[in-house]
């Protein structure tokens, strides 16, 4: 399932030196990107329309998808480590990322369903809403596995293996998404382990991305699991409420399932146990 030529570059070298320049330039870019996708909401109006909107999300991954290929030049490891190149197996690498997402999103119902019983109520949003929204969490995807699971990711995980790359860059993800409060940084820590494994499973950030993008239609703008009723179906629930935040234990329940089943996958197939090749 992994791509033999990608998990090479999964392989732990001690001897690999840091490049703290390339490290801090797309941190910087990172920051800039971030305040990019974060202008139409700060700046209101007319912005927060779609096309502006996703142009602003679109600019900031043309800007660290740049950075990103020019900080793999200032090292050893080639830009094809991120398995992003358009091949017969791209096809492959999405429908795996969908299906983890389907999975998840199940997984989620089925939990939430534990808590407190519920049912969908549909309403008819029109599929054009629905292929917007996906547009725009398509174009978001993209650039938050960019900065999570691109650059910085593959050099901690040279540096100090892909376990240790992960744990790094977990709580950045969780952070990067302050804005919605301490609850959602919990979970979205969490869920970057599921975003980080489904890389490591395939070897193509390509998998991530769908998978990332699969995930946030499917639960804001489908199934309404979120809870803010800005989906094609809402949540009408029939038992009494806890007085407690189940939504966002939830999530953490439903998140550490599926990154313990990947990974579980993941050694059980020895994805990443292999030779690496002689540099001589």
């Amino acid at each position: 399932m992994a791509h033999p030529e990608h998990t090479v570059h999964l392989q732990k070298e001690t001897n690999l030196k840091l490049d703290i320049r390339s490290m801090v330039i797309f941190l910087l870019t990172g920051v800039v990107a971030w305040a990019i996708n974060l202008a139409p909401q700060m700046l209101g109006g007319p912005l927060m329309h779609f096309w502006p909107r996703t142009t602003f999300i679109l600019i900031a991954d043309a800007l660290v998808l740049y950075v990103t290929y020019t900080s793999f030049k200032r090292t050893d490891i080639p830009t094809a480590a991120l398995g992003l190149n358009i091949k017969k197996r791209l096809f492959t690498d999405a429908l795996i990322g969908v299906a983890i997402a389907i999975a998840t999103i199940t997984t989620m119902a089925v939990v939430l369903y534990l808590f407190v019983p519920y049912h969908f109520v549909y309403r008819s949003l029109g599929v054009g809403y629905v292929i917007k929204e996906s547009y725009s969490y398509f174009l978001g995807a993209i650039l938050e596995e960019l900065l999570f699971r691109g650059f910085l990711f593959l050099i901690f995980t040279k540096r100090f293996g892909w376990r240790a790359g992960l744990l790094i860059m977990a709580l950045p993800f969780g952070l990067y998404h302050l804005a919605g409060g301490m609850s959602l940084v919990a979970s979205t820590t969490i869920f970057s382990f599921i975003f980080g494994l489904s890389l490591v499973l395939t070897g193509s950030l390509w998998t991530a991305i769908f998978l990332h993008a699969t995930l946030n239609v499917l639960l804001h703008t489908i199934t309404g699991l979120d809870g803010a009723g800005n989906a094609v179906y809402t949540l009408a629930f029939d038992g009494q409420m806890p007085n407690y935040p189940f939504g966002v234990l939830v999530s953490i329940i439903t998140a550490l399932t599926m990154a313990t089943l990947l990974y579980l996958i993941i050694n059980w197939r020895q994805s990443v146990k292999i030779v690496t090749p002689d540099r001589h």
